[in-house]
């Protein structure tokens, strides 16, 4: 695939924001949906104003081609006014595309990202909403998280967790003057069990050779016993000889069961188990050097 296949679509009508997009040749820039286009990402850019003029040809036409990714919406009316129009296009289609921008750096962001192929983990906006910090990536996903869950944000004042700034690239969210800040990926694996699992069982790959022998140290630290750890909803006695055998995956559902029967959430388990793994893997090498 060739640099000019990769490259993103901006539908820009009213030229709203070409002459601010950074590195502009990493686009193609046009001011109609072509239908040429239809096999690349596409992103539309259009004012809060003007929204419903385009309803019945450009937007149609973008949802249409499958490949449409995020409707920039510039701000340049009050959001009452915005929804208002949305609710009169009578698109739900569109709902779940749209992001309210209110500076070029937002844009920019969420394009590069999505030429970078990095929008899932690429942070591109944020709210606060009672006591919550709802975070949104670059692809539009919304991730929730309490202020109170962790030590850093609980900290912070009610009247000033509003006053948060992202980074240029959306790495991740800072406070100005606090030593707190936050990545998405923080974020997702506090809220989204799937990631969690994934990166779980990432950080368990490179020790395979040692996870039965470290399940059954993290019991002896813990003083928790087989039949506790049956009564605590954990996996059986033959479960544990399978893997310490090398028969049985170490799955994420097994890793939530035995975090759960020894009070641990799946990340302190995780990590106890590799300190575990890490002392067993110290002491086979000594024993073979005094060999």
């Amino acid at each position: 695939m060739t640099v000019s296949q990769r490259k993103p679509v901006v539908i820009d009508p009213e030229k709203i924001v070409q002459k601010e997009i950074q590195n502009p040749e990493h686009f193609i820039f046009r001011i109609i949906a072509a239908a040429k286009d239809r096999g690349r990402e596409t992103f539309l850019v259009l004012k809060s104003s003007t929204l419903n003029k385009f309803a019945d040809g450009l937007i149609e036409d973008s949802l249409n081609s499958g490949n449409l990714k995020v409707v920039f919406i510039r701000m340049d009316t009050n959001a009452d006014v915005l929804f208002d129009k949305i609710q009169e296009l009578n698109r739900p289609g569109l709902l779940g595309k749209l992001f309210r921008v209110t500076a070029a750096e937002q844009i920019n962001r969420v394009l590069h990202s999505w030429y970078e192929k990095r929008a899932s983990s690429t942070i591109a906006g944020a709210y606060v909403e009672h006591d919550e910090l709802v975070v949104q990536s670059c692809d539009l996903k919304h991730y929730r998280v309490r202020f109170d869950d962790f030590a850093g944000l609980s900290e912070i004042p009610k009247g000033q967790r509003k006053q948060f700034r992202i980074d240029e690239a959306g790495n991740h969210l800072f406070w100005p003057g606090r030593n707190v800040s936050l990545d998405l990926d923080v974020v997702r694996y506090k809220v989204d069990k799937d990631f969690r699992h994934e990166k779980d069982m990432n950080a368990l790959s490179d020790y395979r050779d040692y996870l039965g022998r470290a399940i059954r140290k993290v019991m002896s630290k813990h003083r928790i016993t087989q039949a506790a750890i049956k009564e605590n909803g954990g996996p059986a006695e033959r479960h544990l000889y399978r893997i310490e055998h090398g028969e049985q995956e170490l799955t994420p559902t097994m890793i939530d069961r035995l975090s759960s029967a020894h009070g641990l959430s799946s990340r302190e388990y995780i990590e106890e188990l590799i300190a575990a793994c890490d002392e067993i893997a110290e002491h086979d090498a000594e024993a073979m050097c005094e060999e």
